[in-house]
């Protein structure tokens, strides 16, 4: 049966501190093989009788086996490919390893994405409240301020359409998060200065 009681982390600390361990009873046969290595030199000694290499040499056959004529040149060319190989296979990894890395740091631009993508939508809904209050209050606004509004909240929509269809082309990264930002404020700075005329 499974134990599912579940330990807090001062519990588990103190549980491990009034456990003891010992180490694993092998001493004894590591001591048993260190005594017969030092026994080893007690182990009696025989010389060879006199003319057993004499004897030996006499049975060989007179001719030895010729050694075959070893070509530097080629197995240098070896050397240097084999050399090559291991440098190219070197540069292959590091470059695979470094593409990881890219890979990485796409998955944390992804995660702090979908943050944005959040805040953004309750800015959206923030922004059509204020542009809604505009356009029900707007004869409180003389013509040329809705017309110069009307552009500047163009221009800022044309902006922010731009980049985002930029960075669904070819990704965010920290700098069209930036730009992304600024056009926000701006968009922001334009609603604030609209209502502060009211």
């Amino acid at each position: 049966m499974k134990n599912e009681k579940k330990y807090s982390y001062e519990e588990i600390i103190e549980l491990l501190r009034n456990s003891t361990h010992s180490a694993p009873p092998i001493w004894s046969s590591i001591e048993a093989e260190l005594e017969l290595n030092d026994r080893l030199d007690e182990l009696p000694q025989y010389k060879a009788p006199e003319g057993l290499w004499d004897s030996i040499e006499s049975e060989l056959p007179e001719s030895t086996p010729s050694r075959p004529v070893v070509n530097t040149k080629g197995n240098n060319l070896k050397l240097l490919v084999i050399g090559f190989l291991i440098g190219a296979l070197s540069l292959v990894s590091v470059q695979y390893l470094i593409k990881d890395n890219t890979q990485k740091y796409q998955y944390k631009s992804e995660i702090e994405m979908a943050s944005l993508v959040s805040n953004k939508i309750e800015m959206d809904d923030k922004v059509n409240e204020v542009l809604n209050y505009i356009e029900e209050n707007s004869f409180l606004f003389d013509k040329e301020q809705l017309t110069e509004f009307n552009t500047q909240l163009e221009e800022i929509n044309r902006a922010l359409e731009q980049l985002i269809e930029m960075q669904e082309k070819y990704g965010h990264d920290a700098s069209s998060n930036k730009m992304m930002a600024k056009i926000e404020r701006d968009r922001a700075t334009l609603l604030k200065s609209m209502i502060a005329n009211t």
